[in-house]
Formats: structure tokens, C-alpha cells, sequence
């Protein structure tokens, strides 16, 4: 199975297992009030004491202020018998000290349970807890919910009565949505981790930490990460603000280091970093070492994440008009998911109604993820394609080192180099072949005839699977051979360079020979002969060819074992 189609079976799979790990949701079903009504007040003070002053009630508006330490917030039930008795209160979820929940009967009898932040129930589908109610009658004429400290006024314009006993959340299909999309971040987050040990930059680390806090976020959204990681609301809470500030400094992070270098100026770069930091460090001081920021945190969360919106912006337009080929993966990716983080943190900041657009941010997020993944793809493609063509040049550097430059064939440096292995695999024979009286054509007939000669010689070696030609300098070559008639083919090839120069060449005024020292080894034993050993033997056997008057071959076979002299067997041809 490839790669590709394993990490879609995987994604598959994953999103296959996280729609089994959600639990069965109902639909939402508020259970309506014939008026809900809410009131500020101090910790000191008790229902009746606020229920006794109509004044400090607010019936009509729906915004909440989060200055007073105390909200109630009152719903007034229909009792006709036309709507669903209320068994639970649920809300927007958020941080929180106590709530208290009471239910008053017409007769002024009352029933209350109270509920710390630990103790409420997370309703698994969609950003809400939800508080069992203390017993509803026929006579129950108003559900009173006491709320101690809120963090985020959605806690507070959020609430509503449910008729489930642990409240319901959004349907099957929104959070089977939002399953779907964990399931699909689990392929970044591999490709990631596999990419960073062949691509080991640093922006492949900060888009693992993107996903990482996209796979969070929409975990924490959809009740998965309780099912994985059971933590208490607060720290849940404090999870979600966290990775947001993450994702947001880990956004900037990545575009820093994944743009092209010098499309950015220092500047810019500089500011980005600052600003990656600087979000994570006030989101965490504020949300969890500040708790008299409470009123302004989460208004303090989404704006400091502004600037680094704006940040991604501005860097975008710069390397674009730079004339970046990478930002444009990243404009496609995040223009979707800039438009709607400015509309969420609008709706944080200046509406007191809870942001419907979750399930559209997240899939925003997802989609974010994954064209910047194939970003890193065709970053990691292009990368491989040029290290294999750094490679592949540096390939043909190296042969063009080892080769002669007017004959083509290999020269002295690449023998050296290659003799070791030559030899083991069995070019055992090796004849130096000279040129007779070579340097008279170059005085007489000019060095472009003798380069003609020499690229018709080495023509007439003739290199082949057995057969390994060289040219030494100047008009000297050798041969490497292997194969029991070695010593034939050798001196066929130098037999044959008079009648090749002669039918290639026209206007010489001489027959062009040449003379041959040929060494055939049958040498046993493990250690092999060196180059230079068998270099300065044929060299010698050549001399005593030129000696004897030129145009001939002087060989010597060595038989015999390492660790004793060789017998040596001489001939001349």
C-alpha cells in the first residue's frame, strides 16, 4: 500500500473512530419562559432581598453586564401544561464560580441545589454545561439561577431551561461535522512528524503545533477530549484559551519561517515574533494568574490576538508583492479563517449573544490546515527535487573530474581511485600502450592532427564490459582487462590502431604504431596488488618494448601466492 492511500485509510479510519466515541445527542430542546428577567448584585446578597425590589430588574434587555460579582438570572414558567416540564439549566460554556439553582412555587416554597464549576455536567455536543434542576412541580411557578462570578457574558445570555436531565447540545449531524474534522487533522499531524526527520524546519514544527491546537480546540468542541482525557470544566476552559492563543502565535510562526527568505522584511519578522509571545503570555496571565481581570479577560483574550491578525495580513501583502510564490498558499489558506476569527472576536467583544459560527470556524481551521499541509508537500517535493539535482550535478562533476576531457575516457585520477574495485572484480591484466614517435606528428603536422589522432586511438581501444581504457597523458594509454583472453583482445586493440589512424585520418605522412607493456596477474591470496605496483611494472615492460624497437608488446605472467616470490613468465610479441 502507498504512502497516500495508507494516510487516507488512516483518515478514514480515525474519523470513523471518533464519531464512535461520540455519545448520542439530542437536538436542543428549550423549554420556553413566559418572561426571563435578570438582576446584578453582591455576593452578600440573597434572592428575596433582590426579588423584593423590581426596579433592580432587568425584563427587556438581553445584555449582561459582568461587573456585578453576583447575576440572577429568573425565568418565569408557563404551567399551562403546553410546554415540556424543565429538568435541567444549560448554557454556554464558560468559566465560572457557583451557580445555584432554585425552583419557587406559587405558594413561595422553595427548593435549591447548589453547583460549583467542578460539579456541573459538560454536555458532550457543542460549547455548553448543563445543571441538574432541583424538583419541578405543577406549582413551580420560576426557575432562579444564581451565577457567582461569570467570566464571559455568553455564560449569562446563553442560559436557558432544558428538558433533558443533563441538557441536550447540538444534533448528531453538526458534532458527526466537527468529528469528521479531528479525524482528518490526525493526517497533518503524522505528515508532520514524518516530515520533520527528512525536513527538519523549524516552520514544520510550528505547523505541527497549529494542527496540534486546531486538533484541541475542535476536540474540547465536539466532547471528544473528555472522552480521551476526563479534566475538570475550568481546566478545560483554560485549555481552549490557551490553544487559541497558540494557534494564533503559531500562525504567525509558521508564516515567518515558511515564506521565502528575504521576502520579509526584518522588521516585519521582528514583529511577528514579538507579537507570537506576547498573545500567549497575556492570554495566560489573564486567564489564569489574574483573576480580578475577570470582567475585561475574554475581551482581553480576542483583542491581543488582533494585532497578530493584522500582522498576518500585512506580512501576506508584503511577500506578495515582493514576489513570493509560497504566500499564496497561504492566502488561500487563511483568507477564509481571517474573515471569520474577526467576526468571532467581534461577537466577543461587542455582542452579548454567544457566536453561532463554531462549526464554520473550525471547518475554516481544517481547511486552513490542510492547504498549508500540501504547502509543506510541495515545499518538501521541491526541496528533494533540488537536492537531487545538487546530487545529480555533483555526479557529473565527479565524472567529469575522472574523465579525459579530449578522448572521453576515464583518466589517471579516476584509475586510482577505482582500482581497488576493478581489480576485485576481476581486471586482472594491465598493458600501458604508448604511442611511437608521437611527438613528431605534433611538431610536423600541428597539434590539431595529433589530437585527432589521439581521439582515433582511443576509439580504436575500444572500452567495453570487459574491457577498461584510460589515457594516462599525453599518447599514453592503459588498459584494464579481465576474461581468460585478455591478453589477445589487448593486443588486437594495439594492432589495430595503425590501420584506424591511417583510414580516419588523411594527409599523414607516416604509419602511427604503438608499443605495449602488458602485466597478467594470477596472483593468489587476499591482499591484491596496488596500482602503482602494477603501474611501474608495465611501465617498465613498455620501456624494454621501446627498447627492443618500438611497434611491439612485452608481457610477464605472474603466477604464484601472496606470501612467496611470484614465478614470472616473460614473452615479447
Amino acid at each position: 500500500m502507498g504512502r497516500g492511500r495508507f494516510f487516507q485509510v488512516w483518515a478514514i479510519l480515525a474519523a470513523a473512530m471518533a464519531l464512535l466515541l461520540t455519545p448520542g445527542v439530542a437536538t436542543a430542546k428549550p423549554v420556553p419562559a413566559t418572561q426571563t428577567c435578570h438582576a446584578g448584585a453582591d455576593l452578600a446578597d440573597d434572592y428575596p432581598a433582590i426579588a423584593a425590589n423590581p426596579q433592580r430588574w432587568d425584563c427587556q434587555n438581553g445584555s449582561f453586564s459582568l461587573e456585578p460579582e453576583v447575576t440572577f438570572v429568573r425565568f418565569v414558567l408557563k404551567n399551562d401544561g403546553s410546554t415540556p416540564v424543565p429538568r435541567s439549566f444549560v448554557s454556554h460554556y464558560g468559566r465560572f464560580d457557583r451557580i445555584t439553582l432554585t425552583a419557587i412555587d406559587a405558594d413561595g416554597a422553595a427548593r435549591s441545589l447548589d453547583y460549583p464549576i467542578a460539579a456541573v455536567h459538560r454536555i458532550e455536543a457543542g460549547p455548553f454545561f448543563s445543571a441538574t434542576l432541583p424538583q419541578v412541580t405543577a406549582k413551580t411557578v420560576a426557575i432562579v439561577a444564581r451565577i457567582e462570578r461569570p467570566w464571559i457574558d455568553h455564560v449569562l445570555t446563553g442560559a436557558r431551561l432544558d428538558d433533558q436531565l443533563h441538557g441536550s447540545g447540538w444534533p448528531m449531524g453538526r458534532v458527526a461535522f466537527l468529528a469528521l474534522i479531528c479525524g482528518v487533522l490526525l493526517v497533518p499531524l503524522l505528515l508532520n512528524a514524518a516530515f520533520y526527520r527528512a525536513l527538519p524546519e523549524r516552520y514544520v514544527l510550528w505547523h505541527l503545533i497549529i494542527v496540534s491546537a486546531t486538533l484541541i480546540e475542535t476536540a474540547i468542541l465536539t466532547g471528544l477530549l473528555r472522552q480521551v482525557l476526563p479534566v475538570p470544566l475550568r481546566v478545560e476552559i483554560a485549555i481552549s484559551d490557551l490553544s487559541f492563543a497558540v494557534l494564533g502565535a503559531g500562525a504567525l510562526m509558521f508564516a515567518r519561517g515558511f515564506i521565502e527568505p528575504g521576502k520579509l522584511g526584518p522588521r516585519i519578522r521582528g514583529a511577528m515574533m514579538f507579537q507570537a509571545f506576547f498573545g500567549v503570555i497575556v492570554v495566560a496571565t489573564v486567564t489564569l494568574a489574574l483573576p480580578g481581570m475577570r470582567p475585561w479577560a475574554i475581551l482581553i483574550v480576542h483583542l491581543v490576538l488582533l494585532p497578530g491578525i493584522l500582522l498576518l495580513i500585512a506580512a501576506m501583502a508584503v511577500a506578495w508583492r515582493r514576489g513570493s510564490r509560497e504566500v499564496l498558499f497561504l492566502i488561500v489558506a487563511w483568507t477564509p479563517l481571517i474573515l471569520v476569527a474577526i467576526g468571532r472576536i467581534a461577537s466577543f467583544a461587542f455582542s452579548d449573544q454567544p457566536s453561532e459560527s463554531a462549526v464554520v470556524y473550525h471547518a475554516t481551521l481544517a481547511f486552513e490546515v490542510l492547504v498549508t499541509a500540501i504547502a509543506i508537500i510541495g515545499r518538501f517535493a521541491m526541496l528533494r527535487r533540488e537536492r537531487d539535482q545538487a546530487q545529480h550535478q555533483v555526479e557529473q562533476l565527479k565524472g567529469q573530474a575522472g574523465k579525459d576531457a579530449l578522448t572521453g575516457l576515464c583518466n589517471r585520477h579516476a584509475l586510482e581511485h577505482d582500482f581497488p574495485g576493478w581489480y576485485r572484480n576481476g581486471f586482472h591484466t594491465m598493458a600501458i600502450v604508448d604511442l611511437d614517435y608521437f611527438k613528431a606528428v605534433n611538431d610536423t603536422l600541428g597539434h590539431a592532427t595529433g589530437d585527432a589522432v589521439l581521439r582515433t586511438v582511443a576509439a580504436a581501444l575500444a572500452p567495453d564490459e570487459n574491457t577498461r581504457v584510460v589515457r594516462i597523458g599525453g599518447e599514453e594509454f592503459l588498459l584494464l582487462l579481465r576474461g581468460s583472453d585478455s591478453v589477445e583482445r589487448a593486443e588486437r586493440r594495439r594492432q589495430a590502431i595503425p590501420s584506424r589512424v591511417a583510414a580516419a585520418i588523411t594527409g599523414l605522412d607516416r604509419v602511427i604504431t604503438a608499443s605495449m607493456g602488458l602485466v597478467e596477474h594470477q596472483v593468489g591470496g587476499n591482499d591484491p596488488p596496488t596500482f602503482l605496483s602494477c603501474y611501474e611494472h608495465c611501465d617498465r615492460l613498455l620501456y624494454e618494448a621501446k627498447a627492443r624497437g618500438r611497434n611491439r608488446t612485452v608481457r610477464e605472467k605472474l603466477v604464484g601466492f601472496v606470501g612467496r616470490t611470484p614465478n614470472k613468465t616473460r614473452s615479447a610479441a
